[in-house]
């Protein structure tokens, strides 16, 4: 299968859903997104509703420029969302890529 950055991927188990991150997640994050060591070590904050709008169009940018894919985490076992994560430096010809920014 050829990945497609057009393509609107789910990742799912019996736990957790991982779903294309979109704008509109912006309402679903904001409360965690405002826990305190999240943003820590990280360069770009996300923290507070500006920012993390900011943080999750910088995302959208990536994908759409292929360079990322980013997702939206639901924990089925809480019934919540948990936060996102993306595909990364994704190399079409060796067939690889990192998952992080978890």
């Amino acid at each position: 299968m050829k990945f497609s950055f057009e393509k609107d991927y789910v990742l799912e188990d019996d736990f957790v859903k991982l779903s294309p991150l979109k704008i509109e997640h912006v309402k679903d994050l904001l409360e965690i997104s405002d826990e305190a060591d999240i943003w820590t070590y990280s360069f770009v904050k996300g923290n507070g509703k500006e920012n993390l709008q900011n943080y999750i169009q910088a995302t959208l940018n990536g994908r759409k420029a292929g360079k990322e894919y980013p997702f939206v985490v639901f924990d089925k076992i809480q019934n919540q969302y948990a936060g996102c994560s993306r595909f990364y430096d994704i190399i079409p010809s060796l067939q690889s890529l990192r998952i992080g920014y978890t």
